[in-house]
């Protein structure tokens, strides 16, 4: 298969224009707000578990019937427990948005949703919310749902996940609503605990490349940290967001950035796929900078399923591929080092 240099903002291919995959040569997990896999437009893309089929229907009757430790992921993963086991969240289009550009016009990548959820709910006291200390089973438990996220991607046969989100320090400073020492130290806990459980999934899933936006305060990551950002692994890529400055020739940082953010993309302007107007939109922002890439590396794997996640990784920091402009990603570059990294 021939990748040559690609427009990735102006030749928007819309998945409805080509016909449905029967199989998916792969498939990529959006974990964001929740995808609208029931939308036609993302048909193409939809797979579903058999496992959890009900007399050969996709319907949801709140049993693990695959006995995999999720209740009814049919078309994904909800990772909160008490709420719907809907993988889409008609109230926040975000994750549907981003899913539009990781698949844009690959008819033969399959869409997995996972639904973002909360590792450990605050306690509760009247007139204000305070973290509850951290203990050993939060510890043990959050280790055991790392291990299980882990294992999902594996059953559905995932080789990219694309997370356009993050847990900022600085967030569960605030989410504590306690200044004190006390406070801090809380905030500090419940820090460390999602370190653990991210690093937990990635650290399990060495076949799969997990593409992280960077998130877009403009601010140091080594200074204000985030998660997973942070997490310095072979099979992570943090994605930064340019603006390309066609007179200056070169891009001007519009996101978060540091030693953890070791990719760019474009930042402005992104045309995605809206479901609440059915329509074609543009966004702003890492979140829409992250599946850009994510959608380059199915590509490169596409056309060399045998790389692994960290070869796959290694072609796109070492190619740069938006390098030439904000508009265009040349991506023979990164195919031939993938193919001189895989021997072939």
């Amino acid at each position: 298969m021939k990748i040559t240099r690609l427009s990735c903002l102006v030749a928007w291919a819309f998945p409805l224009l080509v016909s449905a995959a029967t199989e998916h040569a792969l498939r990529i997990a959006v974990w964001d707000t929740g995808v609208a896999v029931q939308e036609e437009y993302f048909a193409p893309h939809r797979v579903t578990n058999a496992g959890e089929l009900v007399d050969g229907r996709a319907v949801p009757n709140g049993i693990d019937d695959d006995r995999n430790g999720f209740i009814d992921d049919l078309h994904g993963l909800v990772l909160d427990d008490d709420r719907s086991r809907e993988v889409s969240d008609p109230t926040f289009p975000h994750g549907s948005q981003v899913a539009s550009v990781a698949v844009a016009g690959l008819p033969w990548l399959g869409l997995v949703p996972i639904r973002q959820g909360s590792i450990l709910r605050p306690g509760q006291e009247p007139g204000k919310t305070l973290f509850r200390p951290v203990t050993t089973a939060d510890r043990a438990a959050a280790s055991d749902k790392a291990l299980l996220v882990a294992a999902f991607l594996r059953a559905w046969r995932v080789r990219l996940v694309n997370i356009s989100f993050g847990s900022a320090w600085e967030d569960k400073l605030r989410e504590s609503l306690d200044p004190s020492e006390d406070g801090r130290r809380l905030a500090a806990e419940h820090y460390a605990l999602e370190r653990q459980y991210y690093a937990g999934i990635i650290d399990a899933s060495p076949g799969v490349l997990f593409v992280v936006a960077a998130g877009n305060d403009r601010k140091d990551l080594a200074a204000f940290p985030c998660l997973p950002q942070v997490l310095e692994r072979p099979n992570l890529l943090v994605v930064g967001g340019l603006a390309y400055v066609p007179s200056l020739r070169q891009g001007i940082v519009l996101s978060n950035f540091g030693p953890s953010v070791n990719l760019w993309a474009p930042y402005l302007g992104i045309p995605c796929w809206d479901p609440v107007s059915r329509k074609p939109v543009t966004r702003v922002g890492t979140s829409f900078s992250a599946p850009l890439v994510a959608r380059m590396a199915a590509q490169l794997w596409h056309a060399l399923p045998g790389l692994r996640a960290e070869e796959v990784a290694r072609a796109l920091l070492d190619s740069r591929p938006f390098s030439r402009s904000e508009k265009e990603a040349d991506l023979e570059k990164a195919l031939e080092l993938a193919r001189r990294d895989a021997g072939s």
